[in-house]
């Protein structure tokens, strides 16, 4: 998940908050509404699988972000005409996926690992690939989850090689929060830097 997998997830997750971010700055105009027509009215024509998401309200919906996102229109006019048509229960029925324009670059023996990257399913993902770098991190240090969490980008920079060409163990800069206090004896909550390092092999 975090060698071969994750530089997918992460640029579809981009990908997903762009189009994201376009639909919430997008206005109403009547090409949006012509865009929505032209998008969904063929797929509800030929019965094809419309794009679905999960919602706490509602169950199986209209993915209406997504779309919004690939007509240019904004979220009302897709709400608006779903409402109109019927297609909240129509993607209840025929629930369908919603691919991104993100290139799939990761492999399973030699084989692409998906057909393509999906809107709704990103989110979903990203707690995956969050759950596996946690993983890694807590067994290859041995670190203290509220440790692993603290951790920031640049914490642990690739080691340079000795004079003998010889390649050190990472280091990690990380925090630490047990017995840490003020001059007063007060805890700090927010922790401070370990005067050592945590020291962790290359994953391999």
């Amino acid at each position: 998940m975090v060698e071969d997998f994750s530089d997918d997830i992460l640029a579809a997750w981009a990908e997903r908050r762009r189009m994201h971010a376009r639909v919430t700055a997008t206005p109403s105009t009547r090409g949006g509404l012509a865009a929505v027509k032209n998008y969904l009215q063929p797929l509800v024509d030929s019965g094809a699988f419309l794009p679905a998401t999960v919602s706490r309200k509602h169950g199986i919906t209209l993915a209406h972000h997504y779309v919004a996102a690939v007509t240019g229109a904004s979220w009302n006019q897709v709400h608006d005409f779903a409402t109109r048509r019927g297609l909240r229960a129509l993607a209840a029925r025929w629930p369908g996926l919603s691919p991104m324009q993100v290139p799939v670059t990761g492999r399973i023996e030699g084989r692409p690992w998906r057909e393509f990257m999906d809107y709704e399913e990103t989110p979903i993902l990203v707690r995956h690939l969050a759950t596996a770098a946690a993983i890694v991190i807590l067994y290859l240090t041995g670190m203290r989850p509220q440790e692993a969490r603290s951790l920031r980008s640049g914490c642990c920079p690739d080691p340079q090689p000795n004079p003998d060409g010889s390649m050190p163990r990472h280091l990690i800069r990380a925090h630490h929060y047990k017995n840490v206090r003020d001059s007063d004896g007060h805890h700090i909550s927010a922790g401070e830097e370990r005067a050592v390092p945590w020291v962790a092999i290359t994953p391999s």
